[in-house]
């Protein structure tokens, strides 16, 4: 029997290749099919979507073993599709049709819901579908301190100055 709502998630040890902490989670539900799954910036819950007419929005808690357990389900009144981390730590997720992306924060706490009630994203003039970029995770990391490196200290001589990272407080480098 296809179960198109049930999914798979692991761990992956990437120095050694292995696949470890198999466990499956279930959305339960008679139609439709998991599209987007992603796991909060901490580690602490998993989300995912369930793509179809009726979309849904799934909230997963971890237990101490690891095993996820359902914390709510949310139905969604436009066609969700992939769900995934940006680089400022907030979820986005893609609305298919739509001129934004729907937006959300984790709750981290196992014992508290997360609200679901996705805010708008705006795209600029450019149209959702169900996907969204690939690129991986880690390399999105959203906990990166602003600093700044120059090289060029010769009187007479042109300085050069590099600025990386973001903070909220932090508009611009000049």
């Amino acid at each position: 029997i296809k179960n198109n709502t049930l999914f798979y998630f692991f761990f992956f040890v990437d120095s050694t290749g292995a696949v470890t902490n198999f466990r499956t989670a279930d959305l339960e539900s008679t139609t439709g099919q998991v599209y987007g799954v992603e796991v909060s910036p901490a580690g602490n819950k998993l989300y995912a979507t369930l793509k179809d007419a009726n979309s849904t929005m799934y909230e997963f808690a971890f237990d101490t073993l690891g095993n996820p357990y359902l914390k709510q389900s949310v139905p969604q009144t436009d066609e969700l599709g992939a769900i995934q981390t940006g680089p400022d730590g907030q979820l986005y997720v893609a609305i298919n049709g739509s001129p934004t992306l729907g937006m959300f924060s984790a709750q981290e706490d196992t014992t508290l819901l997360t609200n679901l009630a996705l805010q708008p994203f705006d795209l600029g003039g450019n149209t959702s579908t169900l996907g969204l970029p690939n690129f991986i995770q880690s390399i999105s990391n959203p906990t990166t301190s602003p600093s700044f490196n120059f090289t060029g200290l010769c009187l007479g001589d042109s300085t050069q100055f590099t600025a990386t990272g973001k903070d909220p407080a932090i508009d611009k480098f000049d």
